[in-house]
């Protein structure tokens, strides 16, 4: 499950109990939809950030809902790093967000890039740096814009360091647990206009599907290095494309009473 449908997130998410009031200012908050591996059940991952009320501390806060029950439970302080962006991959029973740390003292305002995980089943936090897998740059600028984007293609974690260089540099990590099955792959743009990439899956066979520029769908031979147009381009812009099993699931089915939906 790389991905749930909008839909279906937008059912889960209006069931959720209804929490009661924060006793804080709310900057921001995350909210992840992801499937327990142990237990066979959906969760709903929460994370704010925000100021307290007299704006003197910053609180953070994770909580988790199982689908079925009719509460939140409170976890403690969220990892102390800044997200980037506000959606996350699910691999191997666990949430991904990428993320970079707070700079330190004498760092001259840089910040580690980092992939911060959630195992749904053990609750626990993981952190990955790029240093552990020769991305560069390791270090990025505390207010600078971020090239980097988190995906799943094959099921396996994945990083595209892209923007609008030429070329693309893919890395995948094929072996969830070994940080040394990382590959690199380079991905050359066509072309002499430069364009954003972004990566949406492995095809049938094995190519890589990809959205190039704003309306192009394109496959990308990992043999040949080569790309090439598919049919079904279109003359919209600015869109965004995905990859999901399709699949009936009924929310309602999973909570064990009717007042619960």
């Amino acid at each position: 499950m790389d991905r749930l449908p909008c839909d279906v997130i937008a059912t889960i998410l209006t069931n959720l109990p209804v929490k009661s009031v924060v006793q804080c200012r709310v900057l921001y908050d995350y909210y992840c939809v992801g499937f327990n591996m142990t237990t066979k059940e959906f969760m709903v991952v929460r994370m704010f950030f925000g100021l307290s009320n007299d704006d003197e501390a910053s609180v953070s806060n994770v909580e988790v809902h199982t689908l079925g029950s009719n509460s939140w439970r409170n976890l403690g302080e969220a990892p102390s790093v800044w997200f980037i962006g506000f959606s996350s991959v699910f691999v191997n029973g666990s949430l991904h967000w990428l993320a970079k740390s707070k700079p330190k003292d004498g760092s001259n305002g840089l910040c580690s890039m980092l992939i911060v995980s959630f195992n749904l089943s053990s609750e626990n936090f993981g952190v990955i740096s790029f240093s552990e897998f020769g991305i560069l740059p390791h270090s990025v600028p505390e207010d600078g814009p971020i090239a980097f984007q988190l995906v799943t293609l094959g099921r396996c974690l994945s990083v595209v360091d892209s923007c609008l260089k030429n070329p693309v540099i893919l890395w995948v990590l094929k072996n969830y647990n070994v940080m040394e099955s990382w590959t690199r792959y380079i991905i050359r743009k066509c072309g002499s206009r430069i364009e954003p990439v972004q990566m949406i899956s492995y095809g049938k066979n094995g190519d890589i599907l990809l959205l190039y520029g704003s309306n192009k769908l394109m496959s990308y031979n990992i043999e040949s290095q080569t790309l090439s147009s598919l049919k079904g381009g279109t003359n919209w812009w600015f869109y965004t494309a995905f990859s999901y099993v399709e699949s009936l699931i009924s929310v309602k089915s999973l909570c064990k009473t009717e007042d619960q939906c």
